[in-house]
């Protein structure tokens, strides 16, 4: 019986060396037909590389970071508010790539946000506390994230996540 028993695991992990390794794979998650539709013609050029590219429709970019973080799919391209979102618990995503423009500083990855206050009042984002704000869309990069999201980095807004309850919430 040992000897039947060492036969077989020796042929076992004499197969596992000489098992031909496995391709990396992307799993890349999409929303629409539109780009389902780029990622299979990404998908039908890729045949020919050393790795595997398949690609997942969901309905929504959140069903795509929930893919993700389930390890049903591997990437998704998203904007600013959206990347934002992945990397709140529960996902706590990290973005891996991002668009870098030239400029005559040199390379950078920029999104640019802009605050507009009355000329000559003296106000400065110190100031915000029980004012008024307005913004150009609830979840928007420039009007919503980035400007909440660095009073949330200030200690002016507290928030620990979605957990504590909505972010609408924690700034009314």
């Amino acid at each position: 019986m040992k000897l039947a028993l060492f036969t077989v695991l020796s042929f076992g992990i004499t197969a596992l060396c000489f098992a031909a390794p496995q391709k990396p794979s992307v799993r890349w998650c999409t929303i629409s037909s539109a780009e389902e539709k780029k990622c299979n013609s990404l998908r039908d050029h890729m045949q020919q590389e050393n790795f595997a590219f398949s690609c997942l429709e969901k309905a929504s970019y959140l069903d795509c970071i929930k893919a993700i973080s389930n390890s049903e799919a591997d990437a998704i391209s998203l904007d600013g508010g959206q990347i934002f979102e992945a990397g709140l618990a529960p996902y706590k995503l990290k973005p891996i790539a991002a668009e870098v423009y030239e400029h005559s500083e040199g390379s950078t990855t920029s999104y640019y946000a802009v605050a507009v206050v009355k000329k000559g009042t003296g106000f400065s984002i110190d100031g915000l506390q029980g004012k008024t704000s307005c913004h150009t869309g609830l979840g928007r990069s420039a009007g919503w994230v980035i400007p909440i999201g660095t009073l949330i980095r200030r200690g002016d807004i507290e928030w620990d996540g979605k957990e504590s309850g909505s972010i609408e919430q924690a700034v009314a």
